[in-house]
């Protein structure tokens, strides 16, 4: 995750370490994440634009106090759509209006 769009309080904010908050998007209808030092995978439907996530296992390690790790799976918990927007991967959050933005990285680079 490179960044999030929030609505109450209207606010843009960079993520700091974005490396660390991944989201890959699997042809067989599973998802991996990575948030911080935890990893984990669930199954996603996709219907137009409409998205759902449905976690799964996730490793349980301890975060810093500064890691964002409990928004980030808070906000994966309640994304209801997907678009691209400026080459960006773009997570709506329901109907609040939030985003959260990610940029696409080559396969080959990871």
């Amino acid at each position: 995750m490179s960044g999030l769009t929030e609505v109450l309080p209207a606010s843009k904010s960079v993520v700091p370490g974005p490396e660390n908050y991944k989201l890959t998007f699997n042809l067989d209808g599973t998802y991996s994440i990575k948030t911080d030092c935890n990893h984990g995978v669930g199954g996603h439907t996709l219907d137009g634009s409409e998205l759902t996530l449905a976690s799964g296992p996730m490793t349980l390690a301890y975060f810093s106090p500064d890691s964002q790790d409990s928004q980030y799976l808070s906000l994966l918990s309640n994304v209801t759509t997907v678009s691209m927007e400026n080459d960006q991967l773009v997570l709506g959050i329901r109907e609040n209006g939030e985003k959260m933005l990610f940029v696409k990285v080559d396969v080959f680079e990871q």
